[in-house]
């Protein structure tokens, strides 16, 4: 099995308990953990902390066919302070939408050029919406990605979520660079959709696979070619 990609429709979260390593570390390395934040802080004043989860296991279920991600709570600024060099042993899991829409026949997807100030992948083009997962549903412990999705459909291109025709979960992506999990949608808007650019982007563009290939490859997020490739091998319409 390819852990970076994994072909899916559908999978459970379960939310544990934090493991004792990681809430050892976290309070080892607290001031650490403080320091880092304030530094990013200053370089983008957009930033704040808010709940993000980390994956403990991924398990396949080999008797009932579940595919089950195992999830803990911790946030973004231990997420930053992972990224800055501090081993906190975090994988967070965060949403991604792959917006398709039909040019004169040909599907495109929508890519996002990352703002330079950000700390990870600055300038990088990536699909959007994008973000990490924030909540459970307090009552079911159920984790509801698409609603999340929707969230950040709204924040990040300005748009209605009316204008969403449909969505379908395609894959599980790793991104092995920054440990990161991804559950990648694909999501079909309808013919009048228009955006705004955001805070978090310096430019969006419509991209047919070719032209991906051809200009934007090298200068994006690993789980971008990988759309492409899952959405041909499982043909669901690119």
């Amino acid at each position: 099995m390819n852990k970076d990609f994994i072909l899916l429709n559908a999978i459970e979260l379960a939310l544990v308990e934090p493991p004792k390593s990681f809430l050892g570390k976290q309070s080892k390395f607290r001031s650490k953990i403080e320091e880092i934040w304030e530094i990013e802080k200053n370089k983008n004043p957009n930033l704040f902390n808010g709940p993000l989860f980390s994956v403990v296991e991924f398990r396949i279920d080999e008797v009932r066919k579940d595919q089950v991600l195992y999830v803990f709570e911790t946030d973004y600024k231990s997420f930053l302070a992972e990224q800055s060099g501090v081993d906190l042993g975090l994988q967070p899991l965060g949403v991604t939408g792959a917006i398709s829409k039909n040019y004169f026949g040909e599907e495109k997807l929508l890519f996002a050029q990352r703002s330079k100030n950000n700390s990870i992948y600055g300038g990088f083009w990536e699909l959007v919406p994008s973000g990490g997962l924030e909540f459970f549903e307090s009552d079911s412990k159920e984790a509801l990605p698409i609603r999340q999705l929707l969230i950040e459909f709204e924040e990040e291109l300005g748009a209605s979520r009316e204008l969403i025709e449909s969505s379908e979960l395609v894959a599980l992506s790793f991104d092995s660079n920054i440990k990161v999990y991804d559950l990648i949608y694909v999501l079909k808007v309808s013919t009048n959709f228009t955006w705004k650019l955001s805070l978090e982007h310096d430019d969006y563009v419509f991209l047919s696979e070719q032209e991906f290939v051809d200009s934007y490859l090298d200068r994006s997020l690993p789980n971008c070619k990988n759309v492409f490739a899952s959405l041909r091998k499982s043909e669901r319409g690119i």
